[in-house]
């Protein structure tokens, strides 16, 4: 049951990202700017805190992803 969270917490933090980078308009990594680069760092702590701490469920990741 622990690996069918994970893979869905690590879905969501995918499809966030892909949403996040759809939204800035960046087609590849060279075309970030530095904003859009501290949002994917910010995304990817939110989603890597919530993967490693099994006590962080995956509708908290959900509520933080959509703030």
């Amino acid at each position: 049951m622990q690996i069918g969270m994970d893979l869905l917490k690590l879905i969501m933090g995918f499809l966030a990202l892909i949403f996040c980078l759809k939204c800035t308009g960046a087609k590849s990594i060279s075309n970030l700017t530095p904003i859009d680069f501290i949002w994917s760092i910010m995304l990817s702590e939110i989603v890597g805190n919530g993967l490693y701490d099994p006590s962080v469920k995956w509708y908290y990741i959900l509520v933080m992803l959509s703030v």
